[in-house]
């Protein structure tokens, strides 16, 4: 099983990283819940592909690289990465310079299914106020 998790949340940064909506959605539950910090939670695979468009769509050139990741013999695993973009619509700070930014997903995981992603970045870079910078994701520690 652990093999078979590891497995999973690689394909899922490698979809990501081929900007594969639809390959990306193939390994989420129907019923994901994903969070990240500073937004509103999201359900479900509709959701999940409009937030993977937004963030393509606002960085062009977004990728991740994968630095480490734990998976235990059960349902969770902690992968920590690297985001490397240029923003191309400023929403998210100043457009135009590149950004790395390093962050952790915590990842649940069911039946080799994702059900809930909880991802953590340094935002301390001006983009965000400081009620969104000390607001983490209310993710708990175990999937449903």
């Amino acid at each position: 099983m652990e093999q078979d998790n590891a497995r999973v949340v690689s394909e899922a940064i490698a979809a990501w990283n081929a900007r594969d909506a639809e390959r990306y959605v193939a390994l989420l539950d129907e019923d994901c819940l994903v969070e990240t910090h500073g937004e509103s939670p999201l359900r479900g695979l509709a959701a999940a592909r409009q937030a993977m468009q937004r963030y393509l769509d606002e960085f062009s050139d977004l990728r991740f690289e994968l630095e480490d990741f734990a998976v235990n013999e059960g349902e969770l695993a902690v992968a920590t990465w690297r985001a490397h973009a240029t923003s191309s619509r400023g929403a998210r700070g100043p457009a135009g310079g590149p950004r790395t930014v390093y962050g952790c997903t915590v990842i649940g995981l069911k039946r080799g299914r994702l059900v809930r992603l909880c991802h953590y970045w340094d935002s301390d870079d001006g983009s965000r106020s400081e009620t969104e910078r000390v607001r983490p994701a209310t993710c708990p520690a175990t999937p449903p």
